[in-house]
């Protein structure tokens, strides 16, 4: 259907557009999904596949399931005097409870508390004494709306099953999966209150503008139809692989709302220039063929802006942009059908509604452009002065991620989050995982040492707290001291010192015993006894026979005495030469293992397959950490630094580079280091929203632009009108940074803000100066440049002034929002809007388009300055 024939149906047959929206809106909210539940669990994975937390979190959950979980709930029990045995019994029978309930959900993976292996139950109790953890990994998303069952069901089970705990015994619930419920009913909260707000202030506006409670009801009516139809769409798509988040239902809301009516407004505004009550019909006609350009150009800049948004690796901005574009597309078709259909009804049945926008134009936009233009270089130069103040002064901007910080203070799960850090320290409620992944066997002795260089290099850098490995599984060195080199060679100085000592005797002995034969043989020498052999001859003697005595003696024989003598000397010698051997050893050892340098040197773990066997805590430990393959590797590190801080994000960041640069040197084996847990995984979204924000700097600004050029014709305005954009999205910014950390104290704008502030800036802000600049051609080409620019100002100023207000209002129910992120985003939308509305559509468009086109063409007669109306 052309848009010659589009514009003659909707005009002549209005009711049967009206009745095929109404029964198509009906029939999809009957039939569609559950939007609302499909994006909260669309928020379970913001990061692409690649990043190196996700990486790390699919490692640890194909090779470790049973260590695996997406999210925990935590309760501590608390006594400022300290735990009694009646309240440690209280902690096991709730544990016991949740664990071996017939009806468990199998999405509870494991309890831990006092029932747990001693290395894990000891770490659930404060060094102090006063507080014990019970800790319920869970396998859903924190913020998925199973997970809000999973609550419900563990919370009800120890109400029931286990009853009151112990008088003055605090139960303190948290861990993210509390979080998450609260955050995501904080988000609800915020998308109902805005839904409210937004009517009500946008119904004030419209009954300001048109003076009509029916005519104000038009677009209302029109956006609320093109928002239900946009979300049962969407919720298909979701059901079909469309991906999205729980921004999107809030934004659905804010800008179509806001655009839309703006849509709707626009027509309703040139139908007014051009009715007639006698012929409502042909003055619909002419409305949608005067309007329909500059309506297409401006929701196209707007779509297609929210559209790019889809070029982004994070899947908040990737999900939420095509979302909102879709949904805005659809606003648009209901705005240029059914909006036109439901004004021609209302025209026929009830034509003085419209007496209110058919009546002409004040002075007052008018009055301003020529003032303007009287001295437009000075105009500009001041107004840009004037913003760049601001800017200058919010030049250093501090941004946090932080969802507790977020979210109100009152947020009693966040509360006691931070109590339990507080006793047991940040490392405990958010620990950092790194994962290894090797090309040989960990298990083998060399892999062994490796993990445990890597634990203590880990542990020795600045703010980090334990660090639980393969070969320090209770976070310390001390259960594998005796296979350390430095402990191997203590007990080899140990054996020389013996040896030494040994030696030393052995010499002292044979010394002493070679004396006594030479004393012996020189009494012998000086008595004429034969000592030494009185014995032996005698009985030689009595043992021969009579005649063999009286034979011829045989010739003297070697000296045994010399020969033994000698034998001892020699022995004597090499005792010596032990003696002095072992001392110098031991002397060496002693002076290394002593040594500073030397202890870190020797500081090196020697595991061998026989100290495996021997050891089965050494075993259990390998086989927690370590793969069954022996190719992959995790330690589990507690650092100090506060939970969701920068300083958390820059410690993963460090830890990374240190690591990789640690395995980068071993040249015997491949290895990669993939780091995950929360920290690790807030440092890749800042990392991948940087990437992503650069990125929209610009592809948004040039599919903007490449369609104002598409419009307009002309490059250098076009330019000019996106630069003027980013300006204002620069001022808002920094009011807003002044505002919320300046004097309202914040630590920081949300690391989300200026993403979407500008998105939502250059896109649905650029649609007024569309207004604007499809007027100036008009008027331009009658009445010459200076004068056609200031009677195209002054003719849409009150309509883009409406629209402005419509759309400030839509964005100002961010206001009421109980998160902080919201509230930063809605001032620095309605800043950026009101501004633009105020000061850069009026002053710097006017202004800029003069000085750009200026010699264009002959000037109209001065005489312009004086304030005239023109008639229709």
């Amino acid at each position: 259907m052309t848009l010659r024939r589009l514009r003659w149906f909707v005009s002549r047959h209005p009711l049967p557009v009206v009745i095929f929206w109404a029964v198509l809106t009906v029939w999809l909210v009957v039939v569609s999904p559950d939007l609302t539940r499909l994006a909260a669990e669309g928020q379970a994975n913001l990061l692409p596949k690649f990043s190196e937390s996700a990486v790390a979190s699919a490692l640890v959950r194909e090779t470790w399931p049973d260590q695996s979980y997406q999210c925990t709930m935590v309760l501590g029990l608390k006594r400022d005097e300290g735990l009694t045995e009646e309240d440690k019994a209280f902690a096991g029978r709730v544990a016991a409870a949740i664990q071996d309930h017939p009806e468990r959900p199998k999405e509870i993976l494991r309890v831990m508390g006092p029932q747990s292996r001693p290395e894990i139950s000891s770490r659930l109790i404060s060094v102090d004494g006063t507080m014990q953890l019970i800790v319920i990994p869970l396998d859903t998303s924190f913020v998925a709306p199973r997970t809000n069952e999973l609550i419900a069901w563990i919370q009800g089970t120890v109400s029931t099953v286990v009853g009151r705990p112990p008088d003055e015994l605090q139960t303190l619930w948290t861990g993210d999966a509390l979080i998450g419920r609260e955050y995501m009913n904080d988000v609800q909260r915020s998308l109902d209150r805005a839904a409210v707000l937004t009517v009500f202030l946008l119904l004030g506006v419209l009954m300001a503008v048109y003076r009509s409670f029916l005519l104000a009801m038009i677009p209302l009516i029109s956006i609320t139809i093109g928002l239900l139809v946009s979300r049962s769409v969407l919720a298909w798509m979701t059901v079909s692989g469309w991906e999205i988040s729980p921004l999107v239902e809030l934004f659905l809301v804010v800008i179509l709302f806001g655009a839309g009516t703006d849509f709707c407004l626009l027509l309703s505004w040139r139908y007014g220039e051009h009715f007639n009550p006698d012929y409502p019909e042909r003055s619909m006609r002419v409305a949608l063929r005067r309007s329909i350009e500059p309506l297409v150009t401006s929701a196209g800049t707007v779509i297609i802006g929210l559209m790019l948004m889809g070029t982004t690796e994070f899947k908040l901005f990737s999900s939420t942009g095509p979302s909102v574009g879709l949904g805005l597309g659809i606003t648009l078709i209901a705005a240029m059908t059914l909006t036109p259909a439901l004004l021609v009804m209302l025209a026929r049945w009830r034509p003085g509604c419209f007496d209110g926008i058919s009546q002409e134009s004040g002075s007052f936009w008018l009055i301003v452009a020529r003032k303007v233009l009287a001295r437009p270089r000075t105009t500009l130069a001041a107004t840009l002065f004037l913003m760049a103040l601001p800017i200058l002064a919010g030049l250093r901007m501090d941004f946090v991620m932080d969802i507790l910080s977020e979210m109100p203070a009152s947020n009693l799960p966040g509360r006691n989050l931070k109590t339990i850090a507080k006793a047991y320290g940040e490392g405990v409620v958010a620990p950092i995982t790194l994962v290894i992944q090797s090309d040989k066997d960990l298990r083998d002795p060399d892999g062994l040492e490796l993990i445990d260089d890597l634990s203590r290099f880990v542990t020795h850098q600045r703010k980090i707290g334990a660090v639980r490995s393969a070969t320090q599984p209770l976070g310390s060195t001390g259960p594998l001291n005796q296979a350390r080199l430095s402990s191997r060679l203590s007990t080899i100085h140990e054996g020389l010192v013996k040896l030494n000592d040994g030696a030393a005797e052995l010499e002292k002995g044979l010394i002493d015993g070679g004396a006594k034969i030479r004393a012996a043989r020189f009494v012998e020498s000086q008595t004429g006894l034969n000592l030494m052999n009185l014995g032996i001859g005698k009985g030689r003697a009595n043992a021969q026979p009579k005649g063999e005595a009286a034979k011829k003696p045989e010739p003297p024989k070697p000296d045994p005495t010399e020969s033994m003598l000698k034998e001892i000397t020699r022995a004597a010698d090499g005792a010596s030469r032990i003696n002095q051997g072992s001392a110098l050893a031991s002397k060496e050892l002693k002076t290394i293992i002593e040594s500073p340098v030397g202890r870190r040197a020797l500081d090196r773990l020697l595991i061998t397959p026989e100290n495996i066997r021997d050891e089965p805590r050494l075993k259990e430990a390998l086989d927690v950490y370590i793969s069954a393959d022996g190719r992959l590797t995790r330690l589990d590190i507690e650092p100090e630094d506060p939970m969701f801080s920068v300083t958390a994000m820059t410690r993963v960041a460090g830890l990374r580079k240190r690591v990789g640069d640690f395995l980068a040197e071993l040249e015997w084996i491949q290895a990669k280091a993939h780091f995950t847990g929360s920290a690790a995984a807030n440092a890749d979204i800042w990392a991948v929203t940087q990437q992503d924000q650069a990125k929209t700097w610009v592809v948004v600004p040039t599919g903007v632009l490449i369609v104002l050029v598409l419009a307009l014709r002309q490059p250098l305005t076009c330019i000019a009108l996106v630069l003027s954009m980013i300006l204002t999205y620069t001022f808002a910014l920094a009011i807003t940074h002044i505002v919320f950390v300046n004097f309202l104290g914040s630590e920081g704008l949300d690391w989300k803000v200026p993403y979407f502030l500008f998105v939502l800036v250059v896109a649905v802000g650029v649609d007024y100066n569309i207004f604007l600049m499809s007027r100036v051609k008009e008027e331009t080409r009658i009445h010459g440049l200076r004068n056609g620019i200031a009677r195209a100002v002054g003719s849409t100023g009150g309509l883009i002034s409406s629209a402005a207000a419509i759309t400030v209002c839509s964005f100002s129910s961010f206001l009421s929002s109980p998160l902080s992120s919201l509230r930063q985003l809605g001032l620095a939308l309605v800043i950026g809007i009101t501004i633009d509305a105020i000061l850069v559509r009026p002053v710097l468009v006017p202004c800029g388009y003069w000085l750009l086109n200026r010699w264009s063409g002959p000037l109209p007669n001065p005489g312009y300055l004086r304030p005239k109306m023109s008639s229709r």
